[in-house]
């Protein structure tokens, strides 16, 4: 025992300990000293790249969830639809010595090769969400949009539905796939499709939804049936139909082909029918995620570059016979 009644062996053991965190450092014959530079044993960071703060994320829940089986943490920059912003997250990623990056694109920005350029040359695994960046070879992991927009075409139409219209921000990758469903089970049906049943906004704004349905509702022969993009989309949809003096679902039936979380489709009067539920986000996460780690540990299969997660429908009370079919 010394001045401070510690063993020796229980110095040992801490000294130890401190040389394994990189604490201090021993040399033969002259004694352990502080290091100058004390470095922190942390976890292994991947950073998550969002455009918009989603709430309770299902699929951000997802991918925490594997990051915790992977002894990873997470970091969660949120960067809108802003270049910069962007630019500036990927600057401190790369600062940070982040082992891999998951990032939902900017869909309106265009060649944006530079900005992903930093990333690509670090060698840092990349996965991209949602959908994919034309100028990027990286792996992608989305919901398998087309199905969405066929599946919930033909439930309008065994609905009764034959006037069956879609609204949606302005156009990009996922809008592209759900309208390609879309038409496909329109033909499929024999309707024949209108260019106008297709609403689209000029621009993005948190009304996104509400101008493109008031348009449709304006139509001599409007649809009786609307499929949404989002749920956002829809929560505005539902105040267009009231504006006209009209009822969900008894005049015109609503359907979201994507929602971000129970609470607002749920709050809906009525409930609102979403197509690719929390459960599909929270999967697409988690596939996502298991996807980085294996990029990360060199273990996923190099031609399994695309993984399209099938929707899981939730029905609630938004979607009725069609009331005038034909």
């Amino acid at each position: 025992m010394g001045t401070h009644e510690i063993s020796r062996g229980t110095v040992r053991r801490a000294l130890d300990e401190l040389e394994f965190e990189g604490r201090v450092r021993r040399q033969a014959g002259q004694g352990t000293f502080i290091t100058e530079s004390t470095p922190v044993m942390h976890k292994p960071c991947w950073t998550l790249v969002y455009r918009f703060r989603h709430g309770e994320s299902a699929d951000l829940q997802g991918i925490e969830s594997v990051a915790e089986e992977m002894g990873a943490e997470v970091v969660v920059e949120y960067v809108a639809d802003s270049r910069s912003r962007f630019a500036a997250a990927v600057d401190r990623m790369l600062a940070a010595k982040a082992k891999g990056v998951l990032i939902e694109p900017l869909p309106y920005e265009k060649n944006t090769a530079q900005v992903y350029q930093p990333i690509l040359d670090s060698g840092m695994a990349i996965v991209l969400m949602h959908n994919p960046v034309p100028e990027v070879q990286a792996p992608l992991v989305a919901c398998d949009n087309e199905l969405i927009g066929k599946q919930i075409t033909q439930h309008l139409l065994d609905m009764g539905h034959r006037r069956i219209g879609y609204v949606a921000s302005p156009m990009y990758w996922v809008i592209e796939k759900q309208l390609a469903g879309y038409r496909a089970a329109l033909e499929a049906g024999g309707v024949k499709r209108r260019d106008e049943w297709v609403s689209l906004e000029s621009v993005t704004s948190p009304e996104r939804g509400l101008d493109a349905t008031a348009k449709l509702l304006k139509l001599k022969d409007p649809p009786t049936a609307i499929i949404a993009l989002s749920d956002e989309t829809a929560a505005n949809a539902y105040r267009a139909i009231a504006a006209a003096g009209l009822r969900v679902p008894h005049d015109i039936s609503v359907v979201a082909a994507t929602g971000g979380g129970p609470h607002l489709s749920a709050a809906l009067s009525p409930p609102l029918t979403v197509w690719c539920s929390g459960d599909t986000a929270f999967q697409m996460g988690r596939t996502a995620a298991r996807m980085l780690h294996g990029l990360i540990q060199k273990t996923w299969p190099t031609d399994a570059n695309e993984v399209f997660v099938d929707p899981a429908p939730v029905p609630r009370g938004s979607v009725a016979m069609a009331p005038n079919p034909g």
